[in-house]
Order: structure tokens, then sequence, then C-alpha cells
């Protein structure tokens, strides 16, 4: 289901619709959402990610447009250093 989320995000924005416009219209109201989109950043690379409630987080980067962010991806990445 993540899967179909996020071909219909993509869809969106190949069609020309912003972010905020995706949010508004497929986001917000769908029932994978799982809170309000966090900004991200690393560097010089800023990106949005939205939880979802299977774990996952739908990522969108205006350069790359939409991914999904696996549990595991994302477990590794917020995990503490040693």
């Amino acid at each position: 289901m993540p899967d179909e989320l996020l071909a219909e995000c993509t869809r969106a924005a190949e069609r020309g619709a912003d972010f905020p416009t995706i949010w508004r219209d497929i986001l917000r109201i769908h029932p994978l959402t799982d809170g309000p989109a966090i900004e991200r950043a690393e560097g010089d690379r800023v990106w949005l990610e939205v939880p979802l409630t299977t774990g996952q987080r739908l990522v969108y980067r205006r350069e790359d447009g939409f991914s999904l962010l696996s549990r595991v991806a994302i477990a590794l990445r917020d995990r503490e250093p040693d």
C-alpha cells in the first residue's frame, strides 16, 4: 500500500503539483499518513519526510521527487553513534 501512495504522489508531481498541494490533497487525508512532514537536512541537501503508519517514511526532495525510506534505513540513520 505505501507503494500505491508513492505512485499517487509521483503522478501528482509529474502533473505539476508542488509539495504543499500534494500534502493538502493527498497526504494529509491519507490513512497511511502518521503525522506532519518533517524537514531534514544533511550538508546542503534538504528534504521532507512524511511518517507512515507502516513505520516507513515517504521522502520528498524537490530535485529527486518522491521515494520511500524503509524502517531499517531509518533505524540505521537515526541510531546513536557508539
